[in-house]
């Protein structure tokens, strides 16, 4: 009886691993070209490049990104980290919603919209009221 347990909580793990859900996620080390709509000082319109630097998983065996977004606008390169956290597929699969975190002390933006496989990155409802949309150079 402990065999055939022990087995069928075996197989419910194997089984819950094989259909991990898969998020759209950026692109990392890949250029993007971004555009503000109401830019908070100083930003501006740049190129952005995602270089993630660690996974993590939460409870639930959701991925958390971290890492460095390497922004190039025209007074100079800012060198940000961030978190995507809290992924959520939407429309069976259409796009995957992050909360995405500019650390130590934000903005956050809760509602950040990932499309195609990390083609295109729209960021909104940030707490510092400003939206961004990234697409992917190549």
């Amino acid at each position: 009886m402990k065999k055939a347990v022990l087995f069928a909580l075996l197989f419910a793990v194997v089984a819950g691993a094989a259909s991990a859900t898969s998020f759209h996620t950026p692109t990392w080390n890949a250029d993007y070209t971004c555009t503000y709509t109401n830019p908070p000082y100083p930003s501006i319109n740049g190129l952005s490049t995602f270089v993630n630097t660690s996974t993590q998983y939460d409870g639930a065996g959701n991925p958390i990104y971290r890492g460095i977004e390497y922004y190039d606008a025209s007074y100079g390169l800012e060198n940000r980290k961030f978190t995507f956290a809290k992924p959520v597929n939407m429309y069976s699969g259409l796009f995957t919603r992050w909360e995405f975190t500019l650390n130590p002390y934000g903005p956050q933006c809760k509602q950040t919209d990932v499309y195609g496989g990390g083609q295109t990155i729209y960021f909104n409802n940030c707490t510092d009221g400003h939206t961004r949309r990234c697409e992917r150079l190549y």
